[in-house]
């Protein structure tokens, strides 16, 4: 039905923006001022009606999905029963767009507003509860006292919007963009923020209860008087926040302080002076740049943590697991490192502000007599002892090494291209290198008694057996995500000899030198439900974190992930319950119910969990 009660004659036609061509039955019609245009029962999605003057216009029950009528006037539009699904409304409430226009409509009705565009609006007050807001766009809107409780809002865009008092109760908000809002004394209680951005918002007086921060970047904003009491903040970055208002006491009343589980959290750039952090989980915490002086860190779990320029003086780090974590050009005086692993720690730069021998002896790695990994570049260690110590792929490049004592080290794959400053190390037979070794120009290693060895190929760690640390160098490698990168060239890893470290070095190092398959997380020879039972205990399978996953965890194709990708790379493998792998080519053919047999694995451990928790 297409009507027109027109004052001047009409001319032209409605097109759709997306393919510029002619609506059908809008023959004759053209917006202009004046015109009353009865459009009703119509399909007018992608309708070009941007900045129209569209007043006293009909829409009633037609399809405007993703039409365009941005900074148009909507004074008096009927769109009772209309759909709005992703149309462009910004900007209209100044040209009389109403809430009450827009609950007439057959998408707010049916709680289906995906999409739709209200930027540069007055919403003030408006009521979007229970709505599904997902990908929808309200950027800087005023949005004082409007209530998203409970909406599905996913993705929404709510960048620079003034959200004063606003509810958002129990809302879901995964991947929202919240961002240099003013979102003052509102209520996110039990809300979905995972992933939501919330960068320099202003979030003074704002409660956060019961809501799921996980992965939130909350960087610089101010959390003045913020109320988070049983959130969860588990990879969450506060990066900065701690200099606008955010406290200890609010990171202790969160679920995840109590809990002693602040995975990958960002304190980054923030004075966390005196903070109590003891035995809590930080495993790749980000902690650059910040003040930990007298910092209680003791027993807490650190491993590959950042902290990159940090002031760490009189900081307590006794008990504490620092593997692989990184410390370069840190103030170090007094700190506390009695008993800490600092296997693959780097301490690159450190002598000059703090780090010496006996803090290095004080470790538990130093007394076991495992450095292996360690980053010791660019350091004056003068006089040092490290005899005896595992000094496999460790590094002390550019490092001045006079009198450094490395009788007995093994220094299998190490960096000893010292400063052409120092004089060599005191060595002798019972220094142990192998053809991995790198040594100063001019250095003969054999002329100087030290003794050879030949590591094997594809023991890429040179610890003398294909192991767990051998794919977690080559997965590195592969995969080129994570923030230590081996001090090693890459062509040490290219396994099939093709000038390229890609996955096939994967495929020739489990089939071909470990002779196992791919699923074998324990590396027992064997593909079975033990490996299963591992790698999804380690709870890894689909999680909201990126990029952390590792063999023995479920990622078998080196992308990081333990998903449903490495469930098909295993069982198309062929292995699963047929023991060793046969040293011939003659591998079963996959089973014919792979995608069966991984959406059971899938269901039996879901199950398994949810009993658990």
């Amino acid at each position: 039905c297409l009507q027109a009660a027109i004052s001047v004659e009409l001319h032209g036609e409605i097109y759709r923006w997306n393919a510029f061509e002619p609506i059908p039955g809008t023959a004759g019609i053209w917006p202009d001022p004046g015109v009353e245009l009865v459009l009703e029962h119509m399909d007018l999605s992608f309708a070009e009606l941007q900045n129209r003057d569209l007043t006293n216009a009909s829409f009633e029950f037609s399809d405007l999905s993703y039409a365009r009528m941005d900074h148009s006037i909507l004074k008096n539009v009927r769109l009772t029963g209309a759909t709005v699904v992703g149309a462009w409304l910004s900007s209209d409430t100044s040209g009389g767009f109403t809430e009450e226009q827009l609950k007439s409509t057959a998408s707010y009705q049916s709680r289906n507003l995906a999409e739709i565009k209200l930027d540069h609006n007055d919403l003030t007050g408006w009521d979007f509860s229970g709505q599904n807001l997902s990908y929808a766009s309200v950027k800087n809107s005023a949005l004082g006292a409007a209530s998203f409780a409970f909406a599905q809002a996913p993705n929404v865009n709510m960048l620079g919007a003034d959200l004063k008092q606003a509810d958002l109760r129990g809302a879901d908000l995964t991947n929202a963009h919240l961002s240099y809002a003013s979102i003052t004394s509102a209520s996110f209680g039990n809300a979905n923020l995972t992933r939501a951005s919330l960068i320099g918002s202003d979030l003074t007086n704002t409660d956060f209860r019961g809501a799921n921060l996980t992965l939130a970047k909350l960087e610089d904003a101010n959390l003045a008087s913020a109320n988070l009491t049983g959130a969860t903040v588990v990879g969450a970055s506060f990066r900065g926040a701690a200099s606008k208002g955010f406290t200890l006491a609010q990171l202790a009343s969160t679920v995840s302080y109590q809990s002693h589980r602040l995975v990958g959290i960002d304190l980054a750039r923030s004075d966390l002076s005196g903070w109590d952090l003891s035995e809590q989980d930080l495993r790749r915490a980000g902690l650059w740049e910040a003040n930990l002086r007298n910092t209680n860190l003791r027993s807490a779990r650190l491993s590959d943590s950042a902290f990159f320029a940090s002031v760490l003086n009189h900081t307590d780090f006794s008990n504490a697991d620092l593997t692989n974590a990184t410390f370069d050009l840190s103030e170090m005086t007094d700190v506390d490192l009695s008993n800490a692993v600092i296997v693959g720690a780097s301490f690159y730069d450190t002598t000059s502000r703090g780090l010496t021998l006996p803090l290095l002896a004080s470790t538990s790695s130093f007394q076991s007599k495992n450095l292996k990994n360690i980053r010791l570049e660019q350091n004056d260690l003068t006089g040092w002892d490290l005899s005896s110590q595992n000094l496999s792929n460790a590094s002390f490049q550019n490092s001045v090494m006079t009198d450094v004592n490395l009788r007995g080290a093994d220094l299998k794959n190490a960096n000893l291209s010292w400063a052409t400053t120092s004089e060599p190390p005191v060595t002798d037979s019972s220094t142990v290198y192998n053809q991995w070794t790198v040594f100063p120009a001019g250095f003969d290693p054999l002329a100087a008694g030290l003794t050879q060895v030949i590591t094997p190929h594809g023991d890429l760690d040179a610890s003398d057996s294909l192991d767990e640390a051998d794919l977690d160098l080559l997965q590195m490698i592969i995969f080129e995500h994570s923030n230590r990168q081996s001090w090693m060239p890459k062509s040490r890893f290219d396994l099939d000899d093709n000038g390229v470290v890609d996955f096939d070095d994967e495929i020739v190092w489990v089939k071909d030198l470990r002779h196992t398959w791919f699923g074998d997380a324990n590396l027992d020879g064997k593909f079975d439900s033990a490996d299963l039972v591992q790698v999804f205990a380690a709870g890894e399978f689909e999680d909201d974190f990126n990029y952390v996953s590792r063999w023995s965890t479920g990622d078998w194709n080196s992308d990081g992930e333990f998903n449903t990708s490495d469930l098909v790379l295993a069982f198309q493998d062929g292995g699963y319950a047929q023991g060793p792998r046969p040293d011939v080519a003659s591998v079963p053919e996959p089973h014919g119910a792979v995608v069966l047999l991984i959406g059971l694995c899938q269901a039996a451990f879901f199950r398994v969990s949810r009993c658990a928790e």
